[in-house]
């Protein structure tokens, strides 16, 4: 059984578009973890990230651009904001 927190409970996105979870904006099949010690998102191939939000084929072009390094420190910020956005202050 499933219950729903506010971790993963359903979603309004900023178009007012209701999603089941955060996970699931882009993917479908991701699925939201309830453990604060676990990542937020399990995605399903080709997605990946913080909400399953991005396509695993723009990582990879993002990092044939500006190298593995600033991509993998973009990716830690962009987890960062998802987890809280004050942090970025």
């Amino acid at each position: 059984r499933h219950l729903l927190t506010a971790r993963c409970g359903p979603y309004i996105d900023s178009t007012g578009t209701l999603f089941p979870t955060r996970c699931q904006m882009a993917d479908a099949g991701a699925k939201c973890n309830e453990d604060p010690a676990d990542p937020l998102c399990s995605c399903t191939t080709p997605y990946m990230g913080p909400t399953c939000s991005l396509l695993v084929t723009m990582y990879e072009k993002v990092k044939g651009w500006l190298g593995p390094d600033v991509t993998d420190k973009l990716m830690e910020i962009i987890r960062t904001a998802q987890k809280s956005p004050a942090a970025l202050v």
